[in-house]
């Protein structure tokens, strides 16, 4: 192996985009600050090892010579430039670089490799590293901000601000949160407020009440609307995302948020009186941001801001996300889901006051009646508050997913079979509970606004 770093010198001509040098062939080239040039016989792509001043070049054979043609710093490029080289570089660098060696070369090119991996792992303080990364976030986030700003649009419900929403097509469909249209109170006017469209009448085209999303339509406009498009992947634990809303009337804000455990849970909407299947981030969200869209670092739709986990009426860092699936599901057919629904809602035993457990058999797990629809299924079948349910169909009942998974396995119209505790009376009782839907008659006509 030749113990020296092949090299040949020249001198460089030609302005700040473009140099040529007296050299044949066409090798990679990289050019300190000193006005010289090393060509390296080895490296496909050059590693600044230098100094910080090296910039990378590409060289083409031109009329018997090389021209170099300065390449635009790519953030790899960029992030190696920022970093201290270990005192061994010139030691490996000669070792790799052998011309006359290829067996040398074959054996020696992982380490290359790892010193490469190690150079940007390793630094000495790694402000570079941390920087470059800073770089790139903040570049991506200002994408994914402006794509949003176009694409979302604030929801007046009878002329007020009510929640946020966003295009899902360019055709004028709006997605957002159901629990904004109360069942019983359909609204006189609804209404979407876009940064580039202005304020827009706009229809009602369907519910579904079990995920807490809600379509709109608003008339079509020439070139089509900017929107936004759904995840094909579910975020992972602890993931990154924002959410584009405006809270508090503040109008356009981006806040950030991470996904706080897999799968779904339940959450009751008193004001709709029925539960929404949801995911869990922690975010600290606000009013007004209910139905702006939840994006990841792509700027795809991974959810739809629904409600927060809150005590004594202030939020608690806790935020709940309906699913991408069900919109996907919803914006296909265009037509109200048909959540089963029994019109009830419970807690379970272990979250209930000592004074209250005492009154039930030692160590009774189960899930109390704390709010009964008024003549819904459960009112109907003789469902009382306090009541005790301690199994459905045979199924025993500790969570309140339990009863929620049992209940959406079904159809409107099926029933249910409910042995349950009553405070004060010996024994249990079996109830049989025929299911209606959590979805009412409110925007069953999807005609154009």
């Amino acid at each position: 192996m030749n113990s020296a770093l092949p090299r040949e010198r020249g001198t460089l001509t030609g302005g700040r985009s473009a140099w040529s040098v007296a050299l044949s062939g066409s090798r990679p080239v990289r050019v300190p600050p000193s006005g010289g040039f090393v060509v390296d016989h080895v490296a496909r792509f050059m590693v600044p090892m230098r100094s910080k001043g090296e910039t990378l070049l590409s060289m083409n054979r031109s009329h018997g010579g090389a021209t170099c043609q300065r390449q635009a710093e790519t953030p790899v490029e960029r992030l190696l430039s920022s970093v201290p080289a270990p005192a061994c570089c010139p030691a490996l660098v000669r070792t790799l670089a052998s011309p006359g060696d290829t067996g040398s070369w074959l054996r020696c090119a992982p380490i290359y490799w790892l010193w490469a991996l190690l150079v940007c792992l390793l630094a000495s303080d790694g402000g570079g590293v941390r920087a470059m990364g800073a770089e790139l976030a903040s570049s991506r986030v200002e994408r994914v901000y402006e794509r949003c700003q176009d694409a979302c649009v604030d929801v007046l419900i009878d002329g007020r601000h009510s929640g946020s929403g966003w295009f899902a097509d360019a055709q004028g469909v709006v997605a957002t949160v159901g629990h904004l249209f109360r069942s019983g109170k359909p609204p006189i006017e609804v209404e979407v407020m876009s940064r580039k469209h202005g304020r827009l009448e706009a229809v009602f085209v369907a519910l579904d009440r079990g995920h807490d999303i809600a379509l709109l339509r608003v008339k079509p406009v020439g070139g089509g609307f900017v929107h936004l498009r759904l995840a094909r992947q579910a975020p992972s634990v602890g993931e990154e995302l924002l959410q584009f809303g405006t809270p508090l009337f503040r109008t356009g804000l981006l806040q950030a948020g991470r996904l706080a455990r897999p799968g779904t849970g339940f959450e009751y909407y008193a004001d709709v009186e029925e539960y929404a299947e949801v995911a869990y981030l922690t975010a600290m969200m606000q009013g007004g941001t209910s139905g702006g869209p939840w994006v990841n670092a792509r700027g795809e739709v991974v959810g739809i801001q629904s409600g927060v986990m809150s005590l004594d009426s202030k939020p608690t860092g806790v935020a709940f996300m309906a699913p991408a699936q069900p919109v996907r599901t919803l914006l296909e057919t265009l037509r109200n889901s048909e959540t089963p629904s029994i019109g009830l809602a419970v807690d379970e035993t272990w979250q209930l006051d000592v004074s209250f457990l005492r009154k039930l058999p030692p160590r009774t797990e189960g899930l109390t009646v704390a709010q009964v629809r008024r003549g819904g299924p459960a009112d109907k079948a003789g469902v009382r508050s306090q009541d005790v349910l301690m199994a459905a169909d045979g199924a025993r009942l500790r969570r309140v997913a339990d009863m929620v998974r049992l209940v959406r396995a079904k159809r409107r119209g099926d029933s249910v079979l409910i042995e349950l505790i009553r405070v004060g009376e010996n024994g249990t009782k079996e109830l049989r509970v025929t299911l209606d839907t959590a979805e009412t008659a409110l925007g069953k006509s999807s005609g154009e606004p």
